[in-house]
C-alpha cells in the first residue's frame, strides 16, 4: 500500500509540476518521467498482488484508511480484481508518457497551428492517470465518484489541445457531454444503493447487503443493474452511448488516445463486474440484456471500423467491437451462473479478463503506430497513404503483428480470450440444451455464429488498413517522403510489442489470475477458489438459503468434472501446435534464404493489366477494398455514394465520395444534443440580472419544499 500511495502522489505531484515548469521542453520531460516514475512505483504492489494470486489462493485485499465521513470511511484497497486492471492501465500509461514525451512542447504541428502548452498537457496527463488509478482501488462510493469525475474531465483538456481545429472543439463538447450523462447515472446509481443499505458509501457494506435488495426495477436490484450498464457502458463505449469514441480518439495526441483506447475505458468494464458484487447475480433480463448490448456493439462497432477512411476513427470502432465482446462475455456468464452451469460461467468470465488484459496491451500498439505514420506522413486519412512499409518497415512489422493479435489469430495473446469466451458458450449452450431451459440453449448458438462473424470482420477490417497504408505504391507525396519515427517511438513500439509477444506466451498464467480475480467479484463472500473446469457442471441450481428472497441466485462458482486447469491446458496445446507451425515456416524460409545464396534474382513488375504506365491512382482504394462486404451489409452501414452522371463520350475529371455516417450520431444524439441546446437557451432568460426575480426563484422553491414536506 505504501507504493500505491506513492504512485498516486506521484502522479498528482508530477502533474503539477510540469504545469509550473511552463510550455517548453522542461515541462515535457518532467511531466513524462513523473508519469513514468509513478507507473512504475504502483507496479510494485500490483505484481506483488498478482503473483500471490497465481501462487494459490485468493491474497486479502490490502486496505488503507485516508479519512473519515459522515457516512463512512474515505479507503483505498487494492485486491486481485483491482490489480488485474491497474497491470495493463499503468504499463500503457508508462510506455505512452515515453513515446510522447516531447508532445505538447508548443512546437509546429502538421496542420500549421501549435500542439498546446506543454505544461498543461502533462498536467492533465498525470491527472488522467492518478483519477484512473483511484477509481481502480477506491473502496467506497464517494471516493470512487470523486476518481471518476476526475479521470472524465482531464481528457477533455487534452483533446483540445490543439483547438484551433473546429473538428477539435466538437469531438470534445461531445466526449465532455458523454462522460457527464454517464456520471449523472453512476450519481444515481450510487445514491439508491447506499440509501438500500443503510445510507453507507462503503463498497463492504454493499457487498455484504447484496442479498437483501428486492428483486424488480422498481426501486430495487433491477433499477440499479440498468443505471449501473448506462453510467459505466457510456466510459466503455457500448452502442449505442458509443458516440464520444470515434470523434474523441482521432482528435486526441496519439499517445493520449492509446491510454484512452487501452485503459480509460476499461474503467466501465470495472464498475459493471463490481456492480455484480453489489447487487448479486440477478435475474434472466440482466443477462440477457448484457448479450443483447454486447452482440449489438460487437457487429455494429466492427462493421463501422470497416468503412472508415482513416486509421484512428477505425481503430476507435474497434474498441467499441471488442468492449462489446466483453459484455458479450458478462451476459453469458450471468445468465450461466444464475442456472447453475458454473463451469460454462468460469470459461466465459475468464476469457472477459483476459480479453481486457490483451486489449489494452494491443490497442496501445496499435495508436501507438498510428501515431507514427501521423509524425511520419502529416496524415492518418488512408487515401493519402499506401507503401509505407518500405519507409517505415518497422512500424509496418508492429502494425501487422496488433492487427493480427486484435483479430484473435493463434497463437498471439488476443486468441486467448476468445478462447474461453468461445468455450464458454459451447458448454453453455450444451448445459442448457440439455437442462431445465432448453430454449435459452438458442442464445449461445447465435452469439456463437455472430462472434464468428465478427472475428471474420475485424480481419478483413486489419488487413484493409495495413494494405491501404503499408503497402501499394505511395498515393500521394506526403506517403513518398515520410520519415521515420525517432528513437523514444521506435523504443515505446518494440516494447509494446514484446508484451503483447509474452502475453501470449505467458496466456495460460494469466488465465489463472483472471479466474481467481473475477471469482469474488461474482460472488457475496469469499468463497475458496475452485478448480477452473473446462465442461459444464451439474444441472442443479444452487441451494438458497431460507433468508434470502425468492428470486435472488448468489452468483458463486463453484468445483466442476472437467478436471484441473483443462481449459488452461488445451489452450496451452493449441498455442504449442500454432508455435511448432510458425517454426516450420521459419525453417522453410531460412532454408530458401540458403540455398539462393549466392545465385543473382531477377526484380520485374507484376502483370499491369496491359497498361505501360500503371499509376498509384490505379489501385485499390479503401472504399473499394471493402466495398464487397459494404454492398452486402448496405442495409446496416446506409452508406452515402454520389457520382457524377456521364453523358458525353469524352467526360471531364469528375470526383466520387463515399461517407458511411454513424447513423446512431445523426439520426439520434446530434437532434438530442440540439434539443438540448435549444433548451438551454430559452432558460437563459431565467438568468437576467434583476434580484427581485431571483427572490422571487428562492421563495417559490422554498413554499414547493414545504408544500412537498407537509403533504
Amino acid at each position: 500500500m505504501p507504493f500505491l500511495l506513492a504512485s498516486l502522489g506521484l502522479f498528482f505531484a508530477g502533474g503539477l509540476a510540469a504545469l509550473a515548469s511552463g510550455r517548453g521542453q522542461a515541462a515535457s520531460r518532467v511531466g513524462a518521467f513523473a508519469a513514468i516514475a509513478a507507473s512504475l512505483a504502483g507496479l510494485v504492489p500490483v505484481f506483488s498482488t498478482l503473483a500471490a494470486g497465481l501462487r494459490g489462493g485468493e491474497p486479502l485485499p490490502a486496505v488503507r484508511v485516508l479519512g473519515k465521513l459522515p457516512m463512512g470511511e474515505l479507503a483505498v484497497s487494492l485486491d486481485l480484481l483491482s490489480a488485474l486492471f491497474l497491470a495493463p492501465v499503468l504499463v500503457l500509461v508508462g510506455v505512452a508518457a515515453f513515446y510522447g514525451t516531447g508532445n505538447g512542447d508548443g512546437t509546429p504541428a502538421h496542420d500549421g497551428g501549435e500542439t498546446g502548452h506543454a505544461g498543461a498537457h502533462w498536467f492533465f496527463y498525470n491527472l488522467l492517470a492518478g483519477g484512473m488509478v483511484l477509481t481502480l482501488t477506491a473502496a467506497d462510493a464517494f471516493l470512487f465518484l470523486l476518481a471518476w469525475e476526475i479521470m472524465s474531465l482531464a481528457p477533455f483538456f487534452l483533446i483540445t489541445m490543439n483547438d484551433t481545429s473546429a473538428s477539435t472543439r466538437s469531438a470534445a463538447r461531445t466526449y465532455l457531454v458523454a462522460a457527464h450523462l454517464g456520471a449523472l447515472f453512476l450519481l444515481a446509481f450510487f445514491a439508491l444503493l447506499s440509501a438500500r443499505n443503510g445510507a453507507s458509501l462503503s463498497f463492504a457494506v454493499f457487498v455484504n447487503g447484496a442479498s437483501t435488495l428486492e428483486p424488480g426495477i422498481r426501486g430495487g436490484a433491477g433499477l440499479l443493474f440498468l443505471l449501473a450498464l448506462a453510467g459505466f457502458g457510456a466510459k466503455a463505449g457500448f452502442m449505442p452511448l458509443h458516440v464520444w469514441l470515434p470523434e474523441a480518439h482521432p482528435a486526441a495526441p496519439s499517445h493520449v488516445s492509446a491510454v484512452m483506447s487501452g485503459a480509460m475505458i476499461k474503467m466501465g468494464l470495472y464498475g459493471i463486474i463490481r456492480t455484480f458484487a453489489f447487487i448479486g447475480a440477478g435475474e434472466p433480463w440482466w443477462a440477457l440484456t448484457l448479450i443483447a448490448v454486447g452482440l449489438f456493439s460487437a457487429a455494429a462497432g466492427i462493421l463501422q471500423a470497416l468503412a472508415q477512411n482513416g486509421i484512428k476513427r477505425s481503430l476507435a470502432f474497434s474498441s467499441v467491437e471488442n468492449m462489446g465482446i466483453v459484455c458479450l462475455a458478462l451476459g453469458i456468464s450471468v445468465l450461466c451462473l444464475q442456472s447453475g452451469h458454473t463451469g460454462a460461467a468460469a470459461l466465459a468470465a475468464t476469457g472477459a479478463l483476459v480479453h481486457m488484459v490483451n486489449h489494452a496491451l494491443t490497442k496501445g500498439l496499435l495508436f501507438l503506430c498510428a501515431g507514427c505514420v501521423l509524425h511520419g506522413t502529416g496524415t492518418v486519412t488512408l487515401r493519402f497513404l499506401g507503401g509505407l512499409q518500405k519507409r517505415i518497415p518497422l512500424v509496418g512489422w508492429c502494425f501487422v503483428l496488433g492487427g493480427a493479435a486484435i483479430a484473435a489469430l493463434p497463437p498471439l495473446n488476443g486468441f486467448a480470450g476468445e478462447f474461453f469466451i468461445y468455450l464458454g458458450m459451447v458448454y453453455g449452450g450444451t448445459a442448457f440444451a440439455h437442462g431445465s431451459s432448453p430454449e435459452f440453449c438458442l442464445i449461445f448458438w447465435v452469439s456463437l455464429f455472430i462472434l464468428a462473424a465478427v472475428g471474420g470482420f475485424t480481419l478483413l477490417c486489419f488487413a484493409r488498413l495495413y494494405g491501404m497504408a503499408f503497402l501499394g505504391a505511395p498515393r500521394t507525396d506526403a506517403a513518398v517522403t515520410a520519415h521515420p519515427p525517432r528513437g523514444k517511438e521506435t523504443a515505446a513500439l518494440c516494447f509494446m510489442a514484446l508484451l503483447c509477444v509474452l502475453s501470449a506466451v505467458a496466456a495460460p498464467q494469466v488465465a489463472k489470475v483472471s479466474y481467481k480475480a473475477v471469482t469474488p467479484a461474482f460472488s457475496a463472500a469469499l468463497d475458496p477458489v475452485p478448480t477452473l473446469a473446462a465442461a459444464p457442471d451439474s444441472l442443479r441450481k444452487p441451494a438458497r438459503p431460507p433468508y434470502m428472497p425468492q428470486s435472488y441466485l448468489p452468483p458463486r462458482f463453484v468445483s466442476g468434472p472437467g478436471g484441473p486447469d483443462s481449459a488452461i491446458t488445451l489452450l496451452q496445446n493449441v498455442n504449442d501446435a500454432f508455435v511448432l507451425f510458425l517454426a516450420a515456416i521459419l525453417a522453410a524460409f531460412l532454408i530458401r534464404r540458403r540455398c539462393l545464396r549466392g545465385r543473382a534474382l531477377g526484380v520485374s513488375p507484376t502483370w499491369d493489366c496491359g497498361y505501360l504506365a500503371p499509376t498509384a491512382r490505379m489501385q485499390y482504394t479503401a472504399g473499394s477494398f471493402s466495398q464487397p462486404a459494404a454492398l452486402f451489409l448496405r442495409t446496416i452501414l446506409r452508406q452515402k455514394f454520389t457520382s457524377p452522371a456521364i453523358t458525353d463520350y469524352f467526360p471531364v475529371k469528375a470526383r466520387a465520395s463515399l461517407a458511411t455516417p454513424d447513423w446512431m450520431e445523426t439520426k439520434g444524439f446530434i437532434p438530442l444534443f440540439r434539443l438540448v441546446g435549444r433548451i438551454a437557451d430559452r432558460c437563459k432568460e431565467l438568468q437576467h440580472g434583476r434580484s427581485n426575480a431571483y427572490i422571487l426563484y428562492i421563495l417559490i422553491t422554498l413554499v414547493a419544499l414545504l408544500a412537498w414536506k407537509l403533504g
